[in-house]
């Protein structure tokens, strides 16, 4: 497969939104805003905060939904897939940085039980931002039996994770077992799988059967992109600000699910023109692109660390203390993954 830097320039910007994403996170919790919040005569700011949080739900489904293409480009004209090879690939690359930045987070967060860390390296757990390595290494275990799935019996692939989904969020919010562990495993590790294998099908789905590359859209696909995306957006906001709106949890979740497609797509839609107008901009994020699975390791421990720095200096709490945060974060690792040469350490953590 001939390498197309619009695929790094969009993990590049997906990338970089789940750094907005997590500082935005946080400065919400410190600032005690919710979304129900929103009408109650908050300062512009606040607003925009909530507004940012909101709008970024779409960015890891959409690493999601490009992991599942990108892998299908590659292997989809194999007659036998190589089973062996691309596992043995996969776990390498997937599993050694996560265990290097286990490590590290182990150290941050001063774990010291065995039984915790014996589950954290069982589940790809450590710290909260872990659920995506989850989510990736069991697709990644999927992916040849949901291409030849995808390529014999669509229709029945996306029935069958129909129904998981709606399995999955009609109990989300059962305790099934007394056992904390147990509830654990289902509900933070099983429950949210078949959701988002949901994505990682539609990519590879997108990548066998598109007739038209995904990064080329006309002007009036992308006009109808953006009015789904606003509706569906407006509803989900709505939902949010009014508990009682019309919207129950099976419509929330399609409606959420016809944002994310929607502004995914006008997302790659998008760099075409960022590639023309702004070159350098392009290479930034071609950057960061390449190395983001070391970036989304190692974001969380760069934030905790300058979090700690700038927490004598300014209000934590303060929008200044989230912008010092998210733009530190972003120039450091963008350094990094620019300027550091040594190949086998880049590997060990990822990047």
């Amino acid at each position: 497969m001939k390498h197309d830097s619009r695929i790094d320039i969009a993990k590049g910007i997906l990338i970089t939104l789940v750094i907005v994403g997590h500082v935005t996170e946080y400065h919400l919790i410190q600032r005690n805003l919710y979304t129900d919040k929103f009408l109650s005569g908050l300062p512009l700011p606040d607003l925009i905060w909530i507004a940012l949080r909101l709008f970024l739900d779409l960015v890891v489904p959409a690493f999601i939904f490009l992991s599942g293409y990108v892998l299908t480009l590659g292997y989809r004209a194999y007659d036998s897939f190589p089973v062996a090879s691309f596992y043995k690939q996969r776990l390498k690359r997937l599993y050694i940085p996560y265990i290097v930045w286990f490590v590290i987070y182990t150290f941050i967060n001063g774990e010291s039980s065995v039984r915790n860390i014996a589950f954290s390296l069982l589940f790809f757990d450590g710290n909260f931002h872990f659920w995506f390595i989850w989510v990736l290494f069991i697709s990644y275990i999927l992916f040849p039996f949901l291409l030849s799935a995808m390529k014999k019996y669509p229709v029945l692939l996306f029935a069958l994770i129909t129904i998981s989904t709606l399995i999955a969020f009609s109990i989300l919010s059962i305790q099934i077992t007394r056992s904390y562990t147990i509830n654990y495993i289902i509900h933070k590790k099983l429950l949210i799988l078949p959701l988002n294998i949901g994505y990682f099908s539609i990519g590879i789905a997108t990548a066998l059967y598109s007739s038209q590359n995904i990064f080329k859209l006309t002007k009036s696909r992308y006009l109808v992109l953006l009015l789904i995306s606003g509706i569906s957006l407006g509803a989900r906001f709505a939902n949010f600000l009014n508990h009682n709106f019309i919207l129950n949890r099976y419509l929330e979740m399609s409606v959420g699910i016809l944002y994310i497609l929607s502004g995914t797509l006008m997302l790659l839609g998008f760099i075409p023109v960022l590639q023309k107008r702004f070159e350098r901009v392009c290479a930034f994020f071609s950057q960061m692109g390449l190395s983001s699975y070391g970036i989304y390791l190692s974001h969380m421990a760069i934030i905790y660390a300058l979090r700690a720095m700038f927490t004598k200096l300014i209000v934590k709490s303060s929008t200044p203390f989230a912008m010092i945060t998210m733009t530190g974060c972003i120039i450091i690792l963008y350094f990094i993954v620019r300027y550091f040469k040594y190949s086998k350490i880049r590997s060990a953590f990822g990047i």
